[in-house]
């Protein structure tokens, strides 16, 4: 019998080796998380910091041991919350659904949508994305391009003329006007990429891995377990 709950502190490890494991195959995968368990407890570590990591994840265990996770991300300036799952190790509808509701009862009182980031071969996440009536605004491709392969010289061959030197801050409105433009409403806008960097937080080598097909990123109705005015 599952029995749900809050993780207890110190189980970071445990849920992030669980997360890895299962977000490593393509019917499991969301795109908000990493396929690496040292990744994504640094990632908790680094933006679980508006809340305590303890007060965004449900774990759903079977004889104490973790048979379902579920995480959210929140953006309290925005009142949204990224989803990291629902991961059920039985694969079952009800499983998801009750991580779901668990999670949904604990989002912060600022927190009104949140948004789900799934692989085209998640079954399971599309149904309750279905079930909960979730909107679904785009097709996604996760493209990797990893710094030991990358190179510089041919970039720079392409755009004859061209120079590479950091951006300096006397810039940073050109690069959040041309983020904006180019790319609205995407993962990170261009005043947090901005953040981050003065923050010294440089992009390490994508843990994305590629998959065949597409990605799926859903924004659902207010959350309908907390039955908030949009």
């Amino acid at each position: 019998m599952l029995t749900f709950s809050r993780p207890a502190p110190g189980d970071e490890r445990l849920i992030a080796e669980f997360i890895a494991n299962m977000n490593s195959r393509p019917e499991l995968h969301i795109g908000y998380c990493g396929t690496d368990a040292d990744d994504i407890e640094r990632d908790m570590a680094e933006n679980f910091t508006e809340v305590p990591f303890e007060e965004c994840f449900v774990v759903a265990r079977n004889g104490g041991v973790i048979a379902g996770v579920l995480g959210f991300d929140p953006d309290m300036a925005h009142g949204r919350a990224e989803l990291w799952g629902p991961f059920a190790k039985d694969g079952s509808i009800e499983t998801a659904e009750r991580l779901f509701a668990e999670a949904a009862a604990i989002f912060p009182e600022s927190i009104v949508s949140a948004g789900m980031f799934v692989n085209s071969s998640n079954r399971l996440c599309l149904e309750l994305a279905a079930r909960l009536g979730f909107e679904k605004r785009s097709d996604e491709a996760i493209l990797e391009a990893r710094l030991e392969t990358f190179s510089k010289a041919a970039a720079l061959n392409a755009i004859p003329g061209a120079t590479v030197e950091e951006l300096r801050p006397e810039r940073h409105r050109e690069l959040i006007a041309l983020h904006e433009a180019a790319f609205p409403g995407t993962y990170y806008d261009g005043t947090s990429i901005v953040a981050r960097a003065r923050e010294g937080r440089r992009k390490r080598p994508s843990h994305a891995i590629s998959r065949e097909g597409s990605q799926d990123t859903f924004t659902p109705r207010p959350v309908t377990a907390r039955t908030k005015a949009r």
